[in-house]
């Protein structure tokens, strides 16, 4: 059994170190899960020192440069396109940590029950984007919902048969239409509740250059109008920033939400962060 990670970055400067704490916790329960594994890191944008520079200490990260800059889709295909005989394929973003060590083999036993008819599992929802609660033994909690994201895991079979990510999405929207395109071929795609910190330091335009803003604040807008074209949505259809999420606790050993804290930055999260040099 075998499992290959695709993560698209920008590895730019004061956000160097949370990309890579969350790739280090990656590497260590990839370690734990038992399988063979490889985590391709593609650089989303041009060359730069900091990336060139950085020792992973892992043989099975490999470091690889996108073609195009900041067109996220594109720096995906890069490590999927790498897919030899691995049996799973993840998407996940490089400011992403997972608080489950045991994740990974967790997520392939949820993929595989066969009443779910997976398509993918994520993390992340967007507005609009819930159907319904799963009623189904599992190590978390699921739902069902059209195009959720943050991590995208998915059988390498079922890449065969839907295809790479459409790099017309240059800015945005490149995951919701991957989501779309497996219901159009009949799955279904679930948002699994997991405990995890999505610390939102990945891209904004604090990291690009002002020229580079404003071509890829176009490249959005173009891609959301594609997205609506391309699937026929309805207008006033809209994604959503989901922020920092920390809302999660332990209860008698388990992860559980809490259900007191919302989708805002908890009290003193960004301080803890300043002082931990994460951002």
């Amino acid at each position: 059994m075998s499992i290959l990670f695709s993560i698209p970055t920008i590895f730019k400067k004061n956000r160097i170190k949370t990309h890579i704490k969350c790739i280090d916790t990656l590497s260590k329960q990839c370690k734990i899960s038992g399988l063979d594994y490889k985590i391709i890191i593609t650089c989303n944008g041009s060359y730069n020192e900091e990336f060139e520079n950085w020792n992973p200490n892992d043989d099975k990260i490999i470091k690889k440069y996108s073609e195009e800059k900041y067109n996220v889709a594109k720096a995906i295909n890069v490590g999927m396109k790498m897919i030899k005989n691995e049996n799973y394929f993840c998407l996940i973003e490089d400011d992403i940590e997972v608080l489950d060590d045991n994740w990974i083999s967790n997520f392939i036993e949820i993929y595989n029950k066969k009443e779910l008819n997976c398509g993918l599992l994520a993390i992340i929802p967007h507005t609009n984007s819930f159907i319904k609660k799963i009623n189904l033994k599992a190590p978390y909690s699921i739902e069902q919902h059209k195009h959720p994201d943050g991590i995208q895991f998915i059988s390498t079979d079922k890449i065969k048969q839907i295809g790479y990510y459409d790099e017309s999405f240059k800015g945005d929207c490149d995951t919701d239409d991957y989501c779309f395109n497996l219901l159009f071929n009949g799955y279904f795609n679930y948002k699994v509740n997991i405990p995890h910190k999505h610390y939102q330091v990945s891209f904004d335009n604090k990291i690009l250059k002002k020229e580079d803003d404003i071509e890829f604040s176009k490249n959005v807008r173009r891609s959301r109008i594609l997205l609506k074209e391309k699937w026929n949505l309805q207008l006033g259809w809209r994604r959503s920033n989901t922020g920092i999420y920390d809302g999660w606790k332990k209860v008698n050993g388990k992860w559980q939400i809490d259900k007191l804290k919302t989708n805002l930055h908890p009290p003193g999260y960004i301080d803890g962060l300043l002082k931990d040099g994460l951002i």
